[in-house]
This record gives C-alpha cells, structure tokens and sequence, in this order.
C-alpha cells in the first residue's frame, strides 16, 4: 500500500485487520515495515482525520457568519423547480428554456 490513510483513517480498523493477519504490502516509506510502524502511521492518519474536520467546521462557521449561501439551488434551478412543480413542463426542458432566456438576457445587455 501506498497510503495507509487510503485504506483507513482509524486505528482500531487497522489494528483489527492486522489482527485478523489481513497482509499488507507496503511501498512506502520501505518495504520493512513492523506492526507498530503500521499503528503509529494509523495514528497519524486519525489524527489528520480529526484536523481536516475541525478545519473544515471552522471553515463552514466562517461562511455562515458572512452569510454565505451554502448549498441549495441557485436562482436558475429555484426557477427550473418552480416551473416544474407548477406544471409548466418537465425540468430538464423548464432548466433548458431558462438557460435561453439568461443568455438571451445577457446579449441584450
């Protein structure tokens, strides 16, 4: 293996594989590699899992303090659902029709 956080970012996974004597071959950093090497860098791999998440929670709070939309449709699909819960055609033809007009729009401009 290459990259062991590919396979897991959980040591208690990792040590049950090993347990199990799932064989791992693995490519970097030697091809010598003990079990306890194997833990430590299940370990390091936790513990990257836990900074990506709280970096992107904090990320995620920053956005919603400047009140950035996120996620959710954007005006051209909000108008596309409309018309296709109104009756007015199919979604993919409603979204299609909308696309002419905003370009149609944009031109004239």
């Amino acid at each position: 293996m290459a990259k062991l956080d590919r396979l897991s970012r959980d040591v208690a996974f990792t040590a049950g594989l090993m347990s199990k004597r799932v064989p791992f071959i693995v490519t970097e950093p030697s091809r010598n590699v003990d079990p306890f090497m194997l833990h430590m860098y299940a370990a390091v791999a936790q513990k990257e899992r836990a900074l990506i998440s709280e970096r992107s929670k904090a990320a995620l709070k920053a956005a919603q303090s400047r009140a950035t939309q996120l996620g959710g449709l954007r005006d051209y699909g909000r108008e596309a659902k409309e018309a296709q819960s109104s009756g007015r055609g199919h979604w993919h033809r409603s979204s299609r029709s909308l696309r002419e007009s905003q370009l149609a729009r944009s031109r004239a401009s």
